[in-house]
């Protein structure tokens, strides 16, 4: 089931790609190649090399089908990694590099690695938090292994507000990114009923800024680029679409572009990354997979 997740919402991002400016798909393509270090990994927000960052650029090679020596480069160095994953954030990232760089250079030559996040996960406790199970579920997804873990949808649902977001913890306030979590493992579940559709996309809603972006939480300061993309992504699993304005995230996405390409955070984040350029690229892809899913039933009916 969820490695049915991840293909699914692989497959609406690499489609959607597919769909976007010839002109815009150049300019995000020429900016990643100027974040590329000579040894094939990528620059971080503060300069030098950054892991972290190096797994969001080969994402965004993937989406964008750049071409270049740092895909080798990174094959090289992290299928022969012989490092420790640390924590689950860590290993969420080896297994997206490890899907991303065999999918482009047509090789299965990961399975060391593999194994080794496999052995980590299968050491986690039973339970560690809405986000953590969210990657954890990816991450076995990933891996095209039956998770051992129990079904978290007990603890999940003594974390759903009345309003229908879901929180992090008992005594923390809803946010973005724990109900995304939390509809993504439902989802997976084959859990999601009406009851949750309906107050959860009514959540989703309240949380959109009037010029399109979405707030990680009621009381956040301002609209972010990574809440809008969370936001967009467990509409679709809940099939609550037509509760969000639709073209005012593309709107917002498209001002928070830099000149030279890159994606800020917020409006008033003053420098690109390779992270929220995943973002960015990421929600227009699924803003362009939406578009064309319509056109296509409208044609068809």
């Amino acid at each position: 089931m969820s490695l049915r997740y991840v293909e699914n919402l692989e497959g609406k991002l690499l489609s959607g790609a597919r769909l976007l400016p010839e002109d815009f798909c150049e300019k995000q393509g020429r900016y990643l190649l100027s974040m590329v270090e000579p040894i094939g990994a990528f620059t971080g927000r503060m300069g030098g090399i950054d892991p972290y960052y190096t797994a969001f650029g080969l994402r965004i090679a993937d989406l964008l089908q750049v071409t270049g020596d740092f895909w080798p480069q990174n094959e090289k160095r992290l299928f022969s990694w012989p490092g420790k994953i640390e924590n689950i954030i860590d290993c969420y990232s080896l297994l997206v590099q490890i899907r991303v760089i065999e999918r482009n250079l047509k090789t299965k030559e990961g399975h060391k690695q593999r194994e080794k996040a496999y052995i980590y996960l299968s050491s986690l406790p039973d339970w560690q938090g809405i986000y953590e199970e969210f990657l954890i579920m990816l991450c076995f997804g990933m891996l095209g292994k039956v998770s051992p873990r129990p079904s978290p949808t007990d603890e999940l649902l003594k974390l759903q507000h009345a309003q229908g977001g879901f929180c992090q913890s008992q005594v923390d306030h809803a946010g973005l990114n724990p109900t995304a979590a939390a509809v993504a493992l439902l989802c997976a579940a084959h859990l999601i009923d009406d009851s949750i559709k309906e107050k959860t996309g009514n959540y989703l809603s309240s949380l959109q800024d009037q010029g399109g972006g979405f707030f990680a939480h009621a009381k956040a300061p301002e609209p972010d680029l990574l809440s809008t993309f969370t936001a967009l992504v467990a509409a679709i699993d809940l099939g609550c679409l037509p509760k969000l304005r639709l073209g005012d995230i593309g709107r917002f996405i498209k001002s928070l572009q830099a000149p030279s390409g890159g994606f800020h955070a917020t409006t008033t984040d003053t420098i690109a990354d390779l992270e929220y350029t995943f973002y960015g690229i990421g929600t227009l892809s699924l803003l362009a997979s939406i578009v064309k899913e319509k056109k296509e039933a409208k044609n068809s009916a």
